[in-house]
């Protein structure tokens, strides 16, 4: 989740802080805690079932401007059903926490632990889910604001996509706060500056993610990255094009080179046959002549 001082504790069963929990709740942990923002993150049983609570800092609890911004992450991603998004389930009040927004829990991990990645098949089906997901929540309308890889988790199992953390997605006000707090590398320049935001604003950030995985993305992540949105692909359509091409060429190439190297090898084959027919050719001659 954003600007959490421990991400990998999300996954971790090793808890920070335990509390008295009410008979609804069962193995309340404590997994993580936003170092500046409002947030923390807690993991639970609830009739059986694992999950996560996000909750306001004890202090933040019954502000009303930091009430309505996790009633808000609430809403929209309540809103949001794809593959690769982690669900949220409700939104509850508990005696412990104040009001949660109750989401799966993830059996996974940030793929900012997981960098430097070597198998360029999993940073294809990264790249892959990450355009699926990001074209699925531009058609929303919702633009993430904060994508970054502490907030693009992968599970275990699968080794799939799950993209978290919509707390700064329709909330300008809070942008420029929670950016201050240490994600500038992946944001665009628009959203410090108080310009303008729309798709281009999560393209900007999906070629920071790019430039750090394995695989021929560097033309594609250089156009992504553009200081002025106008240079950049106007949606993440187009980058899957752009993608899609890069692929397409690489395949040719290769196909070409393998081309080559069999059409040589038949010349080869070819030079040497007419060249020992030839040779024969001389020797019955001769042979003849000497009879």
């Amino acid at each position: 989740m954003s600007n959490m001082n421990c991400p990998s504790a999300f996954f971790t069963d090793e808890p920070e802080e335990t509390m008295p929990v009410s008979s609804a709740l069962e193995d309340l942990r404590l997994l993580a805690s936003s170092e500046v923002g409002y947030s923390e993150l807690w993991r639970c049983r609830e009739e059986g079932k694992f999950l996560i609570l996000k909750a306001l800092k004890p202090r933040y609890r019954n502000v009303p401007v930091y009430e309505d911004l996790l009633r808000k992450e609430f809403s929209l991603g309540y809103e949001l059903d794809h593959p690769n998004i982690c669900r949220t389930y409700g939104y509850k009040h508990y005696p412990e926490l104040g009001h949660c927004i109750i989401m799966q829990w993830i059996d996974g991990e940030p793929l900012r632990s997981m960098l430097p990645i070597s198998d360029k098949k999993l940073s294809r089906k990264i790249v892959s889910q990450l355009c699926d997901v990001l074209e699925y929540i531009h058609s929303k309308q919702v633009i993430h604001k904060d994508l970054k890889p502490e907030n693009i988790l992968i599970t275990h199992n699968g080794q799939n996509v799950k993209l978290i953390d919509f707390g700064l997605s329709d909330s300008d006000d809070y942008a420029l706060l929670k950016f201050h707090a240490g994600t500038q590398v992946y944001a665009a320049p628009e959203l410090l500056s108080g310009g303008k935001i729309d798709c281009r604003t999560d393209v900007y950030s999906f070629g920071k993610v790019l430039q750090e995985l394995p695989g021929n993305y560097a033309r594609v992540a250089a156009r992504c990255t553009k200081d002025n949105p106008d240079e950049r692909y106007s949606d993440m359509a187009e980058v899957r094009r752009a993608l899609e091409c890069r692929t397409t060429l690489w395949l040719s190439l290769a196909a070409f080179a393998v081309i080559a190297v069999v059409v040589s090898m038949i010349i080869y084959v070819c030079s040497d046959y007419r060249y020992k027919a030839r040779t024969f050719n001389d020797a019955t001659d001769r042979i003849v002549r000497l009879l």
